[in-house]
């Protein structure tokens, strides 16, 4: 099933490896002989657990999203009639912390911008620094 479902990733999407690797790497050594029909919610679980504990959240995160879509095309292959992936979520990631400059840093950065030549490109950084906004939510100010 497992090959299947990456030669059908293969024509429509362009990170099809990393779903490759992710079910080669994890998914396979775990349940890979067992009978689709077979693998558990459990299993699933354990597998999470596991990957969780060596990699970051949103690697976790992206595995449990190639399980389920694995058992979805399963479902669309009418091996099974539900999935034992369907309720398999997530982890939360950490929050991100937040980075405070320093005096001498802001001055440092001052410096740099004020000998920049494209004084607008100066002055969006002025913004994004001062206002701590990422600069996707500035462009979406309105």
């Amino acid at each position: 099933m497992i090959d299947r479902h990456v030669e059908a990733l293969k024509p429509r999407k362009r990170s099809w490896h990393t779903d490759e690797l992710f079910l080669r790497k994890y998914v396979r050594p775990a349940v890979g002989r067992c009978r689709t029909s077979d693998v558990t919610f459990e299993d699933l679980e354990k597998i999470k657990a596991q990957v969780g504990q060596r990699q970051a959240a949103s690697s976790t995160n992206l595995l449990c999203t190639t399980i389920r879509n694995l058992f979805e095309s399963a479902i669309r292959w009418e091996l099974l009639q539900s999935s034992p992936a369907q309720k398999l979520t997530g982890v939360r990631p950490p929050p991100p912390h937040d980075i405070i400059l320093s005096a001498k840093e802001v001055r440092r950065i001052e410096g740099a911008l004020d000998q920049e030549l494209h004084r607008l490109m100066a002055a969006m950084i002025r913004f994004l620094i001062y206002t701590g906004r990422r600069s996707g939510e500035v462009v979406r100010l309105q």
